[in-house]
């Protein structure tokens, strides 16, 4: 079953004391103090303040890496007319300079119809402007938790859709500029609470705004420029995506398959851009990376594709067989070309070490095996009261390999959270696992290599919580006329029992056969864990279109998620 996910702690961000008047502020003492107002309809006590981290929840994370601009990435400048100029700086950190005195900058993220949820993000403090975090942004208004540099106070503040404000809880706060601090603003029902470095220190209770998107909100002088960083949005949702890019070797080889080399960065740049709206929570490269493991042309057009998601979107990701052995890619001594005789994951593991993966999202990560093999890799993801993982295995993996992913699996089953197996050969295109049949090829062959029935018999068949598997690899396509192919690709779906009496979902997918490449398609898989379904849908951020037919766009029911 997909398990409920519990609370966790709030992550505690402490450079310099926090002072309310004269003393040190202290956990016991949140929510007195107040020296704002309270509204008719609204209560400033701690009591009513949501205390816990928002359930259920999909986040989206930002480390605002790369030097993407944040309006690239999934942000909107929601700021009519907007008087903000933001940006993402080479050292990582978000960046907002005002272009006109006293306008407002907002910045929001997320989807309309989001109701509990919360907004956090890293300030570093200046002695005037305002800034702050906002949850339940709409046309109607919002909530808004903002610093007041020049008047050394936090407030906890009610806005109108014409712009009028009204404050529903303040504090003083005495921040010394230059230093950092986490504000972080909650809303659970009609309760509100406002957190400085993990410490509830304002609070209320207040009816007038019941959804919509959070985000950032700044208030400076012109030409003045507040820096920022680690944003954390936060809302409870009842289902989740999980994004699948598929064999994308040929994007990576470019022009000599007709393919523009830009079509891999396109789709990871989609996915950032919409991980709000398509509730992502988690992105899955099933492999073939690249065409030719010899060629660092290829490694580096794959290398800056999934950098777009660093910082922003955990992802996982494992090598195909043309990530590992030479298909034609390397000069040996006197002009002879390598051999498919020996795994090489060298060019693999120099492109995505274990380190950049950590680094990438280590809110997700969750170790290898061994520990520099990123191939072989634990991820861990929570969505919608779903707590996931993901293991991953390379193509033709290893008994060794199998026994070690097994083993975490099992562990993973008893800490009550769902697997996931990414690897890049399991199931072929006739819907059956491979190796079961005369005519399935392009097999694993090397000594030591399994295939997808051994990892059925061996990993997913006997593990209870196992129960899904991706997969890619086969361009050969089952449809007749063979000519459709060119219109749907290669894909299959097996949804069979395990030895628990449990359904796995086994998705295989390979758009290499269409034309250009691929077309840029990649895969969304929406799981409903309280309603048992999982939704399909296949996009390609290229020619932005859907793949409809009812192999690419199709609702699997009664799985038994709960």
């Amino acid at each position: 079953m997909i398990s409920r996910m519990p609370f966790a702690p709030t992550r505690l961000l402490r450079t310099t004391p926090i002072l309310v008047g004269s003393a040190v502020l202290a956990l016991a003492a949140c929510g007195t103090g107040n020296s704002g107002t309270a509204a008719s309809r609204t209560a400033a006590s701690s009591d009513a303040a949501p205390t816990a981290p928002v359930a259920d929840a999909l986040t989206l994370r930002d480390a605002f890496s790369g030097g993407l601009a944040p309006t690239s990435s999934g942000w909107s400048d929601a700021a009519k007319p907007s008087g903000m100029r933001w940006s993402a700086t080479r050292t990582g950190r978000l960046g907002a300079t005002s272009t006109d005195d006293g306008d407002t900058g907002l910045l929001v993220i997320g989807r309309p119809k989001w109701t509990d949820s919360s907004m956090a993000i890293d300030l570093r403090v200046e002695r005037r402007g305002e800034a702050g975090v906002v949850v339940r942004h709409s046309a109607s208004g919002d909530y808004r938790l903002t610093w007041d540099g020049a008047a050394g106070k936090l407030a906890l503040t009610r806005w109108g859709a014409d712009g009028q404000r009204e404050q529903l809880a303040t504090h003083d706060l005495a921040l010394a500029a230059g230093t950092w601090h986490r504000l972080e603003l909650r809303a659970v029902g009609n309760q509100l609470g406002g957190f400085v470095d993990g410490e509830l220190v304002v609070s209320a209770t207040d009816d007038a705004h019941g959804s919509g998107v959070a985000g950032i909100a700044l208030r400076q002088a012109a030409g003045a420029t507040t820096y920022l960083d680690e944003a954390e949005a936060r809302a409870t949702v009842d289902s989740f995506t999980i994004a699948v890019l598929p064999d994308t070797q040929y994007y990576a080889k470019g022009a000599a398959k007709g393919n523009r080399p830009d079509t891999f960065g396109k789709q990871t740049a989609w996915l950032a851009a919409n991980r709000g709206r398509e509730d992502i929570a988690f992105v899955l490269h099933a492999g073939d990376v690249v065409d030719g493991i010899c060629s660092t042309k290829q490694w580096a057009i794959a290398s800056r594709a999934m950098r777009t998601l660093e910082g922003r979107l955990g992802y996982a990701i494992t090598p195909g067989n043309h990530d590992i052995l030479d298909y034609d890619s390397c000069p040996a001594p006197g002009g002879l070309r390598g051999s498919r005789e020996r795994v090489d994951t060298a060019a693999f593991l120099r492109t995505f070490p274990v380190q950049r993966l950590r680094d990438a999202s280590p809110t997700t990560w969750a170790g290898a095996s061994p520990p520099k093999s990123s191939g072989t890799s634990l991820h861990r993801f929570e969505a919608a009261g779903a707590r996931m993982s993901v293991v991953t295995l390379p193509f033709g993996p290893t008994a060794s390999q199998l026994t070690w992913a097994a083993r975490v699996a099992k562990a993973e089953s008893a800490k009550g959270r769902t697997s996931a197996l990414l690897t890049h050969d399991f199931l072929d295109s006739d819907g059956r696992l491979r190796g079961t049949h005369a005519d399935h090829t392009q097999l694993p062959e090397l000594p030591g290599q399994l295939r997808g029935v051994e990892i059925w018999n061996r990993l997913v068949a006997p593990t209870r919580d196992l129960r899904l598997v991706f997969s890619g690899h086969i361009y050969r396509c089952a449809l007749r006329p063979a000519s459709r192919c060119d219109d749907v690709g290669a894909v299959a779906r097996r949804v069979t029992d395990n030895r628990h009496g449990q359904p796995v979902v086994q998705l295989m997918a390979d758009y290499q056969i269409m034309p250009s490449g691929g077309g840029g398609f990649l895969r969304l898989v929406r799981i409903f864990p309280s309603e048992d379904r999982i939704e399909v849908r296949t996009y390609s951020p290229s020619s932005r279109s859907f793949l409809r037919d009812a192999s690419n766009a199709f609702t699997l029911r009664d799985l038994e998620l709960r």
